[in-house]
């Protein structure tokens, strides 16, 4: 497992983009759409759940580190049909968000010396995590034809060598709004059988795709779940 020292902060370059769009927001009174602000309230029902929680001495308690067995059991029940497969519930672990979850799997998986391929343009906290990882980032750009990003497969395939470890997939993606199809998800697929790579899907965006477009799971193409 890499650890995350602390000379390697000074490799991120000063505030994340984050920082700087929100301050430049604030210095010129501009609406911030960068980051997600909800412009709606908390449902009822969900007020009514959490006040009832609240009033529940054991939630006061350390919950089970792999995450709450009822939330699980539920992830267990959304994600099996979306997968197609029975997925476990001892295969699930819950995050503080994405960011958790994407961080603690570089971490995890990535040594010193490893390289992680994504798709240009990427979310900026893959950098930050390959860097704290003390793995290489190799940009794989996306291509624009007529209107459309697309994966160019030689480039894509010419990103590999004995040092991959790591495809990291967005989709639908950050920041283009790309799907990838299911050709390429194949190609993506076999490549990483090829260089027996771990391919960490990140779709937290997967409930929001334009008509004429599907969102298809990588982890649902044959020989892609992790044991497999």
């Amino acid at each position: 497992m890499a650890i995350a020292h602390v000379d390697k902060i000074a490799e991120l370059g000063g505030p994340s983009m984050w920082i700087e769009w929100g301050n430049l927001a604030r210095e010129n009174k501009a609406c911030n759409l960068g980051s997600g602000f909800p412009n709606f309230p908390l449902h009822p029902d969900l007020k009514e759940e959490l006040a009832i929680a609240a009033e529940n001495p054991v939630t006061c308690w350390y919950t089970r580190a792999q995450g709450h067995p009822r939330l699980v059991d539920e992830l267990v029940a959304t994600y099996s049909p979306l997968t197609g497969r029975e997925i476990k519930p001892a295969e699930v672990v819950v995050t503080i968000g994405a960011y958790q979850g994407i961080y603690w799997t570089f971490e995890a998986f990535l040594q010193a010396g490893d390289e992680v391929i994504v798709f240009d343009p990427m979310f900026d906290a893959y950098r930050m995590d390959s860097v704290l990882a003390g793995a290489k980032l190799v940009p794989v750009p996306l291509k624009l034809e007529s209107n459309t990003w697309i994966l160019d497969e030689e480039l894509f395939a010419n990103s590999f060598n004995s040092h991959t470890k790591m495809i990291v997939l967005n989709t639908p993606h950050n920041p283009t709004g790309k799907v990838f199809n299911r050709k390429e998800l194949e190609i993506i697929s076999n490549l990483s059988k090829e260089y027996n790579c771990l391919v960490l899907s990140d779709e937290v965006y997967d409930r929001y795709v334009f008509d004429g477009f599907e969102h298809l799971r990588i982890a649902s193409l044959p020989g892609m779940w992790r044991g497999q």
